[in-house]
């Protein structure tokens, strides 16, 4: 028998859907609701939306029972440092890697992406938290490119990456 896990976004995603904002205290309450019920892991939010999030975020680490905590993070040093900051178990940093991304968006290249995560899983390492990677936009994103990121991700640690469909061209 396999073992599922079940992991939950609400608090993150969810609350990006139109017409909703949580305040703390429901943050606070689906967080507990979701502990209960043996969610292993809860996506508490972004920590440098705003000092609210923030806040948020640290009241649910400090409540939780069971549920593995994580936040999400921009590839960017300050965001690491600030996400770390409120004490989650796992964060989660998000990397462009779609060249329509990396070159158009971000005006950067390739190896730019590869130092920075670097950089961040270095920051990370010297906490006690565990690291993700999400490859943004992995569908539309050069296949050679994203397995070499892999591989470097893999050498430094990294032991889950999520490979997203960001714009949703696989459907």
């Amino acid at each position: 028998i396999k073992k599922i896990y079940i992991f939950d976004t609400t608090l993150r995603d969810g609350e990006q859907s139109p017409g909703i904002a949580l305040g703390i205290e429901d943050k606070l309450m689906i967080a507990r609701l979701l502990d209960q019920i043996g969610v292993y892991e809860i996506e508490a939010g972004v920590p440098v939306i705003s000092s609210s999030e923030e806040e948020g975020i640290r009241r649910i680490v400090e409540m939780k029972r069971n549920a593995k905590i994580s936040v999400w993070s921009r590839m960017n040093v300050q965001d690491v440092k600030r996400s770390l900051v409120c004490g989650p178990d796992i964060l989660h940093i998000g990397v462009p890697v779609s060249y329509v991304q990396i070159y158009s968006k971000l005006k950067k290249n390739k190896g730019w992406v590869v130092r920075s995560i670097l950089e961040c899983i270095d920051i990370v390492k010297s906490h006690d938290t565990d690291i993700t990677v999400g490859l943004e936009d992995a569908s539309r994103s050069d296949i050679g490119f994203l397995l070499s990121l892999v591989r470097e991700l893999q050498q430094a640690g990294v032991t889950m990456v999520r490979i997203a469909d960001t714009v949703g061209v696989l459907t």
